[in-house]
């Protein structure tokens, strides 16, 4: 088996993404996990070899986390992360989930979890000014209004 030189990561609780980057190691160690708990040395521990329904979830949960993954490196890749570029980036991960969770309906269960909370959080950011204050101090919130096609009626 030739598989790339890494180790297994672990879920940091300071890294709220960290979920996805452990579950798409572990799909890249996937030939490696399974023949080490196939070895006889391993006969101890083999009741905790991942069945292959066990895989099918880690990949269900790879491409779910995937959304949120993206809109945190979205935000972070920037020296300076803006508070302006938050809720773009948060509304394109309500609508990758959205898309997901129509076009992929054996996980929509999971992901309208994720809605619900999505929209909680939604709510929130929509009684505080600061967020509106916030998009008017970038030059981001005028791209996005134009990327959106917003009329303005002032």
């Amino acid at each position: 088996v030739r598989l790339p030189v890494v180790e297994l990561l672990l879920d940091e609780v300071t890294r709220w993404d960290s979920t996805f980057v452990m579950v798409n190691r572990m799909g890249t160690l996937r030939q490696a996990i399974d023949l080490f708990f196939s070895s006889p040395t391993q006969r101890s521990i083999s009741k905790f070899k991942l069945s292959p329904m066990d895989w099918q979830f880690l990949q269900d949960l790879e491409v779910i986390l995937e959304a949120p993954h993206a809109a945190q490196q979205c935000m972070s890749g920037e020296r300076t992360p803006m508070l302006s570029g938050a809720y773009p980036a948060f509304e394109t991960l309500i609508e990758r989930w959205k898309s997901l969770a129509k076009h992929v309906p054996h996980i929509s269960p999971l992901v309208n979890i994720g809605l619900t909370w999505a929209d909680k959080y939604d709510d929130r950011m929509g009684a505080t000014n600061a967020y509106a204050v916030a998009m008017c101090e970038s030059g981001i919130f005028l791209k996005y209004l134009v990327a959106h096609e917003v009329q303005l009626h002032l």
